[in-house]
């Protein structure tokens, strides 16, 4: 249970901290590949987000799309600089916004387009289950998710699902999931 927690742990601080963390080795020479925070990228929450999700578009994110190859997502966000593994899954974080990693490789389909993104607080800040209650309804489903040691709510948008995480039912959300 430890390491479980360890692993998410620090795959969570990766994401949320590529902003001021020292570059990969990997790109330690060339500093302009480090990934960067662009406060234009925040998930949307209002009462067109789920019309949105529906439609495989992610509120605030520029026209990303699910199903997108790395190629276009990385024409709007810029090159690829890092990864990192979620659940056996590989997820990338582009250089203009550090704090959500998208995965291309769907493990029920074999498809290579974008079909999950994991988004960090910095995309949602300040924001608590009430917040996204207010503006999506009774989630589908709430409960604590033992893996990550946080409370999970659920919703479902046709063929989309959406998790949002926090410590406490009351905390502030920490990670945010959206997949199809």
């Amino acid at each position: 249970m430890i390491f479980k927690r360890t692993t998410a742990l620090l795959c969570l601080l990766l994401l949320i901290n590529l902003t001021w963390q020292a570059p990969l080795p990997g790109f330690a020479a060339d500093t302009s590949t480090k990934a960067t925070t662009n406060p234009a990228h925040s998930l949307i929450l209002n009462k067109n987000t789920a019309t949105y999700l529906k439609k495989g578009v992610i509120p605030g994110f520029g026209g990303i799309k699910f199903d997108m190859t790395k190629k276009q997502i990385a024409s709007k966000l810029g090159k690829p600089v890092s990864s990192f593994y979620h659940y056996g899954g590989e997820f990338w974080i582009f250089k203009n916004i550090s704090y959500a990693g998208f995965n291309f490789e769907n493990p029920y389909t074999g498809s290579n387009g974008m079909w999950c993104l994991l988004i960090g607080k910095e995309a949602f800040p300040n924001k608590t289950f009430a917040d996204v209650k207010k503006h999506l309804g009774s989630a589908y489903e709430m409960y604590y998710n033992d893996m990550e040691e946080e409370y999970e709510m659920v919703y479902t948008f046709d063929k989309v699902r959406i998790s949002f995480m926090a410590e406490t039912r009351k905390a502030e959300i920490t990670l945010v999931q959206i997949s199809r």
